[in-house]
């Protein structure tokens, strides 16, 4: 191996460690914010069931079909073509 491709080498590894090193840091980052965003919604959650535990409601299941989004407008059958 000549020393000209021995540095190349060289300087490709260090950019590649410090673009790892950059990755890193933005994936604790990312993790970081969705920790808080995750909190966040347990917080809601939990003050959800305070008030309908207060107004004695029974929390509902959003996890039930009729809770699912509409299915997006689209072309066929019975429908604008």
């Amino acid at each position: 191996m000549s020393a000209e491709s021995f540095d190349s080498l060289t300087r490709e590894i260090a950019a590649l460690r410090t673009q790892c090193e950059e990755f890193r840091v933005r994936n604790e980052m990312l993790q970081y914010h969705l920790d808080r965003e995750r909190r966040a919604v347990r917080e809601l959650e939990r003050e959800l069931q305070e008030y309908y535990g207060v107004r004695g409601i029974r929390t509902p299941d959003f996890s039930r079909p009729e809770y699912d989004p509409p299915a997006p407008l689209g072309w066929g059958k019975d429908k604008d073509e």
